[in-house]
């Protein structure tokens, strides 16, 4: 693997980390234990709202039960939490797009 590649898991160094594939693009992964089909970074950063069809990003929500961070896009009027059940489509897969337990997003295919 190449250690500049986007695409590379930024789980690598997890405890309970294996060798598989990213379910999206078929690359070589090290996936974590708790995220075993979570897609690599220039798969998640193409997500796009399901709903809309606009790129898909985590914001902020201070209502949210979430904790303040929801799945959502930027529309033409600023933020929209439209996605706050996490459907996003990724390569023309349905997935879930969702805060990492210790920050970040992680995006895994919803099926």
């Amino acid at each position: 693997m190449d250690d500049g590649d986007p695409r590379v898991a930024t789980t690598a160094f997890l405890p309970g980390g294996y060798l598989g594939t990213f379910p999206t693009c078929g690359r070589p992964a090290v996936q974590a234990s708790r995220y075993p089909h979570a897609l690599c970074a220039a798969c998640t950063g193409s997500a796009t709202c399901e709903a809309h069809g606009l790129p898909a990003a985590l914001g902020g929500d201070s209502g949210s039960p979430l904790g303040g961070w929801v799945p959502g896009h930027v529309g033409p009027d600023g933020w929209d939490p439209c996605t706050g059940d996490g459907a996003v489509v990724v390569r023309g897969q349905r997935c879930w797009l969702s805060e990492a337990r210790f920050g970040g997003t992680v995006a895994q295919p919803a099926g």
